[in-house]
């Protein structure tokens, strides 16, 4: 169900040439451009991140993620070899790599036939994590799933999700929620 969802994340947070050709998940290959707008974009490059804000969309192909405010943290460019001394040198290799995607405010993400909706999500690209918290719903044709936390490991393909702490329900524990309708009803 989160499949394509999850693929689509990914494709997206691996937006350089050199994040997708060396980190394609599961044998995910799709070419197709990432497009994302907002209504502004800072970059900090001293702090390696760039920040979109504002009605922020990215898409690719029919899969779409839409949210206030994405922040996408890289690492620093490496001198290459050739270029040590250089004071702004860098390995095109190196350059642009990023290590976490933030996703916060009103984020849904979707695919002609699934949905996935959140209040913040994180990307660790290093560790290979994908979360997604605060009354997350997961849609599947007309298969349904709602937790406060899903966790998606890329590496093992194992995902959780996790009920809330019982704050937001005047103290009751809220509980993990799966609807599921069988095929053809």
């Amino acid at each position: 169900m989160l499949k394509k969802i999850i693929y689509f994340v990914i494709t997206l947070l691996f937006m350089t040439q050199v994040q997708a050709k060396n980190s394609e998940p599961m044998g995910y290959k799709n070419s197709e451009p990432v497009e994302i707008t907002a209504d502004s974009l800072e970059v900090i490059q001293a702090e390696n991140k760039a920040i979109f804000t504002g009605d922020v969309q990215a898409n690719q192909g029919d899969m779409n993620i839409r949210s206030d405010k994405m922040t996408v943290h890289y690492k620093p460019a490496k001198p290459s070899k050739a270029d040590v001394g250089e004071k702004n040198a860098s390995s095109p290799d190196d350059a642009s790599k990023i290590s976490k995607v933030e996703v916060d405010n009103n984020v849904f993400i979707s695919t002609p036939k699934e949905t996935a909706k959140g209040d913040h999500g994180v990307y660790d690209v290093d560790a290979g994590i994908i979360t997604l918290e605060g009354d997350v719903t997961l849609t599947s044709m007309k298969n349904i799933v709602k937790g406060h936390k899903l966790v998606y490991n890329l590496k093992t393909g194992q995902s959780k999700m996790a009920s809330g702490n019982g704050n937001s329900s005047g103290g009751k524990k809220e509980r993990v929620r799966g609807v599921f309708v069988p095929n053809g009803k």
